[in-house]
């Protein structure tokens, strides 16, 4: 039975996942910190680099077509993640049958 005083169970959690950084950042070291920084920003550049030269690399029709389910999929991230998930599911199920 709950009283008033109780505060909701998911505040708890959001609490406790936006302290999650902090207390992470506390307890590593300086050169720790600066090595993932420094890795964080050669992925990054890796990342926008690889982009580019996808991008470039593409036909206009299929830049297009990219991009008409990019936007469609910004307002249903819910569904993309389930159809993620089933897909990943669907590869871990052929690869156990493969080794069986």
């Amino acid at each position: 039975m709950s009283t008033s005083a109780d505060p909701p169970p998911r505040k708890n959690a959001e609490d406790a996942a936006a302290q999650a950084p902090h207390a992470a950042q506390e307890g590593t070291s300086e050169a720790v910190r600066a090595k993932a920084a420094h890795t964080m920003g050669q992925l990054s550049g890796t990342a926008h680099t690889l982009g580019e030269r996808i991008h470039n690399g593409m036909p206009e029709p299929v830049r297009e077509k990219a991009y008409q389910v990019a936007e469609t999929v910004r307002g249903k991230r819910g569904l993309l993640t389930v159809a993620g998930l089933g897909a990943l599911a669907l590869t871990f199920a052929a690869a156990r049958r493969r080794r069986c």
